[in-house]
């Protein structure tokens, strides 16, 4: 649920992609429900 483990890419598409926003915590916190 938090920023992967690499360098921040330069391109503003990879970056927005690299960065957790809200919906990404969202669906990661549900997949951690689902999972257990």
């Amino acid at each position: 649920m938090a920023y992967p483990d690499i360098p921040i890419p330069f391109a503003p598409t990879m970056e927005q992609w690299a960065l957790p926003n809200a919906d990404k915590i969202v669906a990661a916190f549900h997949q951690m429900l689902s999972e257990s």
